[in-house]
């Protein structure tokens, strides 16, 4: 599970270095000193790189990240709901540390359940604040040339309250691991279309650890603490106390074997190979004859 979140988490620390030596102008007014927390993000790329210091680079991500969202998401409301997702995702390198300190009596499958909720955490601030401030999104879509051709099929207020609740209703199936494959699909078609359309640094690079995150789920499942899990865990029993399924004309396999069981004769019904046409007695008679010759 974890080489295509640390890919998609180590290529993001290592873009947001970059961002923060070439435009740190980008950063002022904000409580970060670009030259430092630049620094911070190529080490944690660099551990996150390497599974030797893997958990290491995972402590890393997740103190950086619990400062932006502490100090730097208020400042940012549309942005780092990302970066606040990417702290969930980043909390999966920490998975080793944490099970020596539970003695390993913590289950696996806890996580796919982080990497579903750091994905669904942006969603669902994305769609409620669509649905809270419309204005400040209509005003994106009319301004941007990758959003106008949405208004040539939808109102600017149409597409806002369509986009709010798509995103909550994404953000939805993931908290609670339904129709997983089909919702992390419209997750990535999502991120991709926000990259498209927002670019960076909006969107970029924080959404590369949001794919690689969603690109896993896609191919590896909701995880145990998931609906579908659950959903599969019912069928399967339903299907258990149902017997077996019929097959042709309704005939099973243990109905055809006792068919034949009936027709044929049972193993104590079989002449054993010793013996003669008349059974054990003519047996006796033809092994005496060939004594005497």
């Amino acid at each position: 599970m974890n080489r295509l979140v640390c890919a998609g988490l180590s290529v993001t620390h290592l873009l947001w270095a970059v961002s923060l030596l070439v435009e740190p102008w980008r950063y002022a007014g904000k409580p970060i000193i670009p030259a430092v927390f630049a620094v911070i993000h190529l080490a944690t790329a660099l551990m996150i790189a390497r599974a030797r210091f893997r958990v290491l680079g995972g402590w890393a991500s997740v103190s950086v990240l619990t400062y932006y969202w502490l100090l730097v998401k208020p400042r940012e409301p549309v942005a780092e709901p990302q970066s606040v997702g990417i702290l969930a995702i980043s909390a999966i390198l920490l998975w080793p540390h944490a099970q020596r300190i539970f003695k390993n009596k913590l289950p696996s499958d806890l996580r796919p359940l982080a990497l579903r909720l750091g994905l669904a955490y942006p969603f669902l601030e994305w769609g409620l604040d669509a649905l809270r401030n419309p204005i400040r999104f209509q005003y994106y879509l009319r301004d941007n040339a990758m959003g106008q051709p949405v208004l040539l099929v939808l109102s600017p207020e149409g597409a806002t309250v369509l986009l709010g609740l798509f995103e909550v209703l994404l953000a939805l199936l993931l908290t609670v691991g339904l129709l997983n494959r089909i919702t992390s699909s419209m997750v990535l078609v999502s991120l991709v279309a926000f990259s498209v359309i927002a670019g960076y640094p909006l969107a970029l690079p924080q959404d590369i650890a949001l794919g690689g995150a969603v690109v896993t789920l896609i191919l590896q499942g909701g995880g145990a603490f998931s609906l579908d899990r659950r959903i599969r865990m019912v069928s399967g029993g339903a299907a258990n106390q149902s017997g077996p399924p019929s097959g042709f004309l309704g005939l099973t396999r243990d109905s055809v074997l006792g068919t034949a069981g009936e027709v044929l004769p049972q193993a104590d019904d079989v002449p054993s190979s010793g013996a003669g046409k008349f059974g054990d007695d003519d047996s006796e008679y033809e092994r005496s004859q060939f004594a005497e010759s």
